[in-house]
């Protein structure tokens, strides 16, 4: 057992690897050979498990009750056996239980997650973030570049829209900042809002829509006004049913002029509560380090080698990193929720399988044990329906046995991992009702082979048993 779990360990530290973000779409180089340490631990882990929970049986084979034997054919000693057996059995429903209440749990909240709206249109983006100042630009050349290369993008076949913005959506970096609007209290939450520089198409680009006023353009330039689009969250918080266009606040020490109101939308990642946000114009604002992103007609994967053939054609020294496609931006933003859902998934359906081998083991033993009495109630009439019953009877009440201990425990252990769930409560009723079912089911299917098994006992046979 040891030494297959240590082979089966390799297949599943790769397969874990796999949920970690690419970064460049290269996968992320992560040394996970196995070595002596590894291998002597799993063999200190086998070794103890087989001394563990082989000891007792041992120890109880060396000292057998010759009294209770001789008067009773050692029934009172199996019963015991079969009594302790139950209740690991129980146990090990019990517990999971717990593992199957908790994949359920992640999985919703991955689900919930992945389809909640964003205010974001991830599909047929590609992106990609270079910073000209690491190869020795200076600022007027950083513009002068990225002036070209939206340029040469918006050139392309099938691109729709070219956009910039000082740091990648959903990745969860941001800047924020104090916003105060003249002639209004600060509000009781603070003054607080998330803002970022960007250029180009970039509303566009990513599929946010201006609600009011305008976005950005060729007028607003460094010698002019400065101003700024903030978020329909940000105007409530702030404005409250006053109308923001036109207005001038203070925005990050500066003072803007609000020309604009954008559509809610993450920023950080995809679990965040829907932020306020400030946009500042590149232009106004200009950032070395930018993200390029590209909208285009149809599959955007083509586009990604079209990107880095635009930059390497305008300098083949500046480095292109993280080149992905919106959509992989997304699903790493959630690579956390999805990494725990499958572990807590993967846990949660060996845990059943070991109940169910637990049960079968039990149920097979006590079948055994019961061969002369069963023999008799069927020389005495019963048919095997009613033997199959009387097992399965047994093994349902060690099951509900199991889930009686367990759902109060995955009631109490459910509310320690609230703060990791999204859109679903720790108690959830259908999540407790699924996982309960699923176990019942399994456990009942564990006990009807050794049911089956003796509805076919000879009763003959049986009654000559031992």
């Amino acid at each position: 057992g040891g030494a297959g779990g240590y082979v089966v360990s390799g297949w599943c530290v790769n397969l874990l690897l796999r949920f970690l973000p690419a970064e460049g779409n290269r996968p992320v180089a992560v040394h996970v050979a196995a070595d002596v340490r590894l291998m002597g631990f799993t063999l200190l882990v086998s070794i103890g498990a087989a001394l563990l929970f082989g000891l007792a049986p041992a120890l109880r084979a060396t000292s057998p009750e010759l009294a209770g034997a001789l008067k009773n054919d050692g029934s009172a000693t199996r019963s015991r056996r079969f009594g302790l057996k139950s209740a690991l059995a129980m146990v090990q429903v019990a517990l999971s239980l717990l593992l199957l209440v908790g994949a359920g749990l992640f999985l919703r909240s991955l689900r919930n997650a992945t389809a909640i709206a964003i205010g974001l249109k991830t599909e047929n983006v590609v992106l990609a973030t270079m910073n000209p100042r690491l190869s020795g630009y200076t600022p007027e050349q950083t513009a002068a570049f990225y002036s070209l290369l939206e340029t040469e993008l918006r050139g392309k076949a099938g691109v729709r829209a070219v956009g910039f913005s000082e740091a990648p959506w959903l990745s969860g970096a941001f800047n924020q900042v104090g916003m105060q609007v003249p002639g209004r209290p600060d509000p009781p939450g603070g003054r607080s809002i998330l803002v970022a520089g960007v250029g180009g198409d970039f509303f566009d680009a990513v599929g946010i829509r201006i609600l009011r006023g305008r976005g950005f353009g060729l007028q607003d330039t460094a010698g002019s006004v400065k101003v700024a689009v903030i978020s329909q969250l940000a105007v409530r918080y702030f404005f409250g049913e006053q109308e923001p266009v036109g207005k001038t606040v203070r925005m990050g020490g500066q003072l803007v002029e609000i020309i604009g109101v954008a559509a809610d939308s993450k920023y950080r990642s995809v679990r965040e509560d829907m932020p306020r946000v400030g946009y500042l114009s590149q232009a106004q604002s200009p950032a070395a380090e930018r993200t390029v992103y590209v909208r285009t007609a149809g599959n955007p994967v083509p586009m990604m080698a079209a990107v880095r053939s635009t930059v390497r054609g305008l300098d083949r020294s500046l480095p292109v990193y993280d080149v992905k496609t919106f959509a992989e931006q997304k699903s790493e933003s959630l690579v956390r929720e999805r990494l725990i859902a499958t572990l807590t998934g993967f846990f949660g359906a060996l845990a059943v399988l070991l109940a169910a081998m637990g049960l079968y083991g039990v149920m097979s033993y006590g079948v055994g044990q019961r061969t002369r009495e069963i023999g008799i109630r069927m020389s005495l009439g019963a048919d095997r329906g009613t033997v199959v019953r009387m097992v399965l009877r047994d093994c349902f009440a060690m099951v509900a046995a199991g889930i009686a201990i367990g759902l109060p425990l995955s009631a109490w252990l459910s509310r320690l991992v609230e703060s990791e769930l999204f859109g679903v409560r720790p108690n959830d009723p259908a999540t407790v009702a699924g996982a309960t079912l699923l176990l019942a089911g399994m456990g009942v299917l564990a006990g009807y082979v050794p049911a089956r098994r003796a509805s076919r006992v000879d009763p003959m046979r049986a009654l000559r048993y031992e």
